[in-house]
């Protein structure tokens, strides 16, 4: 083999690497669109980006928001800056998805108190 050769080889084995590894990225954005979807959560991949951009636990917000369907309320798009803003109050304090939803519901019912 040249030299020619082994640079060409290992160019492509570096874009077969990085390729793969966005290939990957893609689809672990995908899958948590996808169950969200499932659960008739409505957002968008942006939003699922965005959050991810921001270094917020996207796993966790999209569980709180599976959390709240299943409990019976209904889900929006509008819910995720309320979540993502008590999120970040709080960062350490929630681990799991149920109890930022928790925290989440409490918040509306105590408003919705305040307000009457």
């Amino acid at each position: 083999m040249t030299e020619r050769e082994i640079t060409l080889l290992l160019i492509g084995f570096a874009c077969g690497v990085v390729a793969v590894c966005v290939l990957l990225g893609v689809l672990w954005l995908l899958s948590l669109w996808a169950r969200a979807f499932l659960f008739r959560i409505r957002h968008s991949f942006l939003d699922v980006l965005g959050m991810r951009l921001r270094r917020i636990p996207v796993n966790l917000f999209v569980d709180a928001l599976v959390s709240t369907k299943v409990r019976g309320h209904k889900t929006s798009r509008d819910m995720l800056p309320a979540i993502e803003l008590l999120y970040n109050e709080d960062r350490r304090g929630y681990e799991d998805g149920r109890v930022l939803a928790d925290a989440y519901l409490s918040r509306i019912a105590t408003d919705l108190a305040d307000r009457t």
